[in-house]
């Protein structure tokens, strides 16, 4: 081991998971990431404990990479430290489960947004009626408000269900190169030149996955590409194709990401829950993508080199899911159309008319 120059005597005490990696083969597993995996794999290749795609990441990357990925059967975060010798330190960081106390809480949410959604639309009406602008401008804001508050709760719903195995999965064949370009096409429209985003990759990509929760995750992930970038950044969404995984990237140009928050970016909602943290996201949207990745067998790569200097998020989907054959409640109209997800899930983003009379019915 002195040959890599790992700090064996130190990592051993660490109470933290650390594993490191050479030319994707395990050189040491401290005591703690042996328990995690369930063995001890040092000396073999690392793809035995963690997914194939999020190995070759691993072993081409820079430092300022985060992952959430299973580990054994573990989901993780892993951190990564780029050692001089080309050995990769990875920081391994088992996923928190979120806090029943605020969970419970959601049915009786539900109540309320219901009565706040009728509420929207009888303003909306008496504006119209009336033709009182203002008013009309008080209709936008509970509407708006409305879809803001029924991200989060969907959100934690999403969370929730599928960490207690209760989703209702349903995976089916559609071509989701053709899915993601018209999402990209719809969201241009809607910011209203505020910003474009390019949609990279082939159109005539078939796959087999959830198309509502891949849409969720696309949506959630450019909202926050647009929540770090400004006037003169760029967005772009592409998709890739291998034998083990589809993979969608997007790159932005934006703020970037501070090394400290990096390594808790996918449970910072766990660290900040109150109703602040609820009205602005508290970090929620990566955390749903998270869950989305692992129900398909994926994973989820965010790397950004600090402040500044933009971020890349990537989320895989294994392509050996299976189709299932399970009911579902029939959509509504609006997300039959595309619409309902879109407003909810760039809520901070789309200008005003998109949340006038049409979206109040």
């Amino acid at each position: 081991m002195e040959e890599h120059n790992i700090p064996v005597a130190a990592l051993s005490h660490v109470s933290q998971p650390v594993i490191c990696i050479r030319r994707k083969v395990i050189s040491y597993m401290n005591p703690e990431a042996v328990k995690l995996a369930g063995k001890d794999a040092t000396g073999k290749w690392a793809s035995l404990i963690m997914d194939d795609s999020v190995v070759d990441e691993l072993t081409d990357c820079e430092n300022g990479l985060v992952v959430s990925a299973y580990v054994g059967t573990h989901c993780c975060t892993v951190t990564v430290s780029c050692m001089e010798d080309g050995e990769r330190m990875l920081f391994i960081t088992p996923a928190e489960k979120p806090q029943p106390r605020l969970l419970s809480v959601l049915v009786s949410l539900r109540s309320a947004m219901t009565n706040l959604k009728i509420s929207a639309s009888s303003v909306t009406e008496l504006a119209e009626d009336t033709e009182d602008d203002e008013l009309l401008k008080h209709a936008v804001s509970i509407n708006r408000n409305y879809y803001r508050i029924k991200r989060n709760i969907d959100s934690l719903d999403i969370i929730d269900m599928i960490q207690r195995d209760d989703f209702p999965f349903c995976a089916k064949q559609y071509n989701i190169g053709c899915e993601i370009a018209e999402i990209i096409r719809s969201v241009n429209i809607f910011l209203g030149g505020r910003m474009t985003i390019e949609f990279k990759g082939t159109a005539d990509l078939e796959l087999v996955a959830d198309a509502h929760l891949v849409e969720l995750a696309v949506l959630n992930l450019i909202s926050n590409s647009l929540k770090n970038c400004g006037e003169g950044d760029r967005i772009t969404v592409s998709l890739k194709h291998n034998s083990l995984n589809t993979v969608i990237a997007i790159d932005d140009t934006g703020n970037g990401i501070a090394s400290d928050d990096l390594r808790i970016i996918f449970d910072k909602y766990l660290r900040d829950v109150g109703l602040s943290a609820l009205s602005d996201g508290a970090g929620l949207g990566l955390s749903v993508v998270r869950q989305i990745a692992q129900i398909h067998g994926g994973a989820l790569i965010v790397e950004s080199k600090g402040l500044s200097y933009g971020t890349s998020v990537r989320l895989s989907i294994s392509n050996s899911i299976a189709p299932t054959q399970r009911l579902k409640c029939m959509p509504s109209p609006y997300e039959g159309l595309g619409l309902q997800n879109i407003l909810q899930e760039l809520t901070e983003f789309l200008p005003d008319d998109c949340y006038g009379p049409l979206t109040s019915d």
